[in-house]
C-alpha cells in the first residue's frame, strides 16, 4: 500500500508508548475512539458519495470516494437469473506521495479489501441479485462500485465498506422495458429510477493489535508473545497501521447478525475475544447505521421539492 514509508525506531517508540499509555498520536484520547464520519452525498446523482474521517482538529484524516455504476451484461452460465456486482478499490498518487500508482494485482492491498467487502455483501445476501436480471439467461445488469482514495491516513476498511453501502443505497438504475426479448431502457425523465434491493447492511470492523511487550524483550525474556496480553486499537492512523501486528475484522450488521470475521495472521487471540469483540462492535455499527439512513433521508427531502408543499396541504385536510 504504501511506498517508502520510513518510520525510525524513535518514532515508532514514541508512538508505541503513546498506545501503552491510550493516547494517540492524532490527539485522541483512548484507543477506541473513532474519528468524525461524514457522509456527502452528490446533488443530481444516484449512487455518488464523498466520505471523510476528520481529526479532531477538523482537518481531513482520510476521504473516499465511492460511485455505483450499472451497465446490461450477459449473466453467468451458472447463474442465469442472477445480475452480478463488482467492487473495484484504487489507491493512487491522489492519496498522498506514499503511494504509487500501479495496476491491481492479486497481492495488491486495493485486490485484497475491494474482494473483502464485495464478499461480505455477496455472501450475506445484502444485494438481491435476482432482482437484477432482465432476461433470464441473456440480459441482466452487472452492478459496479468503484472506490477511489482522495487522501488516506488510515481506516480505510471501515470507511469503503459505508461507502459502498450508503452508495448502493441511493444507487437508483433506469426502469427497462421487455418485449419479445428486446429491452428499452428508459431514461430518468421517462420513468423513475429503480432502487437495488439492498436487505440489509452489513458494515465492517477492524480490530488493529499490538503487543504490550516489544519484540527484543520477548526475545531476551524468552517468552512467547502468545502469552501476553495486546492492545485493541480502533481506526489507526497510517503509521499506527504499519506498527501493528496483527489484525480482526468483524462484519455486522445492527440486527445483530455476524456475517463476515477475517483473522490475516499476526497475534492469536481466543474464541471469548471474538465474542468481546463482536459485543464491542455492536453499538458502533447500528450508530454507523443510523448515520447512513439519515444522511439518506435527508437528500430525498432535498430531491423531492413538492414533499413540503404536498404534506402542508393534507395537513389542512385533517383538520
Amino acid at each position: 500500500m504504501a511506498k517508502d514509508l520510513v518510520i525510525t525506531n524513535t518514532e515508532r517508540q514514541f508512538i508505541l508508548d503513546l498506545l501503552a499509555n491510550s493516547q494517540r498520536l492524532d490527539g485522541r484520547k483512548s484507543l477506541l475512539q473513532q474519528r468524525d464520519l461524514n457522509i456527502n452525498i452528490t446533488p443530481n446523482r444516484y449512487g455518488d458519495i464523498y466520505l471523510e474521517l476528520k481529526r479532531d482538529d477538523g482537518s481531513i484524516a482520510t476521504r473516499l470516494h465511492c460511485k455505483v455504476t450499472a451497465e446490461i451484461v450477459k449473466p453467468k452460465d451458472q447463474r442465469p437469473f442472477e445480475g452480478t456486482f463488482y467492487i473495484n478499490c484504487e489507491f493512487n498518487g491522489l492519496a498522498g506521495l506514499n503511494f504509487e500508482n500501479y495496476k491491481v494485482g492479486n497481492n495488491s492491498d486495493e485486490f485484497y479489501y475491494g474482494r473483502l467487502i464485495e464478499s461480505m455483501i455477496l455472501r450475506s445476501n445484502a444485494l438481491d441479485l435476482e432482482q437484477l436480471c432482465i432476461v433470464a439467461g441473456l440480459k441482466v445488469w452487472n452492478i459496479r462500485v468503484d472506490v477511489h482514495v482522495l487522501e488516506f491516513d488510515g481506516g480505510f476498511l471501515e470507511l469503503a465498506s459505508i461507502g459502498c453501502m450508503t452508495a448502493l443505497l441511493h444507487y437508483r438504475r433506469p426502469d427497462v422495458t421487455v418485449r419479445n426479448e428486446k429491452v428499452t431502457i428508459h431514461s430518468f425523465d421517462e420513468k423513475e429510477g429503480v432502487k437495488l434491493g439492498v436487505l440489509h447492511i452489513p458494515i465492517a470492523l477492524q480490530f488493529n493489535l499490538f503487543p504490550l511487550k516489544e519484540a527484543a524483550e520477548i526475545i531476551k525474556t524468552n517468552t512467547s508473545s502468545e502469552n501476553n496480553n495486546e492492545l485493541v486499537v480502533l481506526d489507526c492512523t497510517l503509521k499506527e497501521d504499519l506498527l501493528k501486528d496483527g489484525e480482526f475484522i468483524i462484519a455486522l450488521n445492527k440486527n445483530r447478525e455476524i456475517v463476515q470475521l477475517n483473522k490475516p495472521g499476526g497475534i492469536p487471540i481466543s474464541a471469548s475475544k471474538i465474542v468481546e469483540f463482536s459485543h464491542m462492535a455492536l453499538p458502533i455499527i447500528e450508530e454507523t447505521t443510523n448515520k447512513i439512513l439519515k444522511a439518506i433521508d435527508i437528500d430525498e427531502k432535498k430531491r423531492n421539492k413538492y414533499a413540503h408543499l404536498l404534506s402542508a396541504e393534507n395537513d389542512r385536510y385533517v383538520e
